[in-house]
């Protein structure tokens, strides 16, 4: 475990290798995916510009090497580069967009349309077949989606049957009829 809520939050860290995941828990011990943190990404952020505690786990999903940077010496950082803090405004708003459409999503869409949604998402306009592969365990997704792990395999299902989407390998698509 890298943090939990309540503790101290004294530090940022950036992943060089490996991936973590950051969630919350309910007050009934329901899990919520908040993201996923791969190479080369940060978390820990949210406290740096407001002193107080976690508010969410952040766990490691495989070996995983990690700079833990204190918050007043990235401060510091931050001031003698600020073309470091122009790239972490860019990605922090790129965060905030997605957890806006998330939140969208979770209120106004069916699971369907969420998981569509998500893999859409995930799509590389410069590919020519419209491949995706998560970067997270299905379970995880489920979570990240607002929904069951048996919810997501039956839109999953579907979604094949209706040749939609195909499974060419585990957790890796092939989008169909989506675009």
């Amino acid at each position: 475990m890298i943090y939990r809520p309540g503790e101290i939050a004294d530090s940022f860290y950036f992943l060089k290798s490996g991936k973590l995941r950051v969630y919350r828990l309910s007050e009934t011990g329901k899990e919520q995916l908040v993201r996923m943190v791969n190479q080369n990404e940060f978390t820990g952020e949210l406290a740096l510009f407001k002193k107080g505690v976690y508010e969410a786990f952040a766990q490691a999903q495989s070996d995983c090497s990690i700079c833990a940077i204190r918050h007043e010496d990235f401060r510091e950082l931050l001031l003698e580069h600020p073309s470091i803090s122009i790239e972490m405004l860019g990605a922090i708003t790129n965060r905030l967009s997605t957890s806006e459409q998330q939140t969208a999503w979770a209120t106004t869409e069916t699971v369907r349309n969420r998981l569509l949604h998500f893999l859409m998402s995930l799509v590389d306009s410069a590919e020519k077949e419209p491949i995706v592969e998560l970067n997270m365990a299905k379970k995880d997704l489920a979570s990240y989606l607002g929904t069951t792990s048996e919810s997501l395999s039956r839109e999953l299902t579907w979604l094949e049957k209706e040749k939609i989407i195909e499974e060419i390998a585990y957790g890796k698509f092939k989008l169909l009829n989506i675009l």
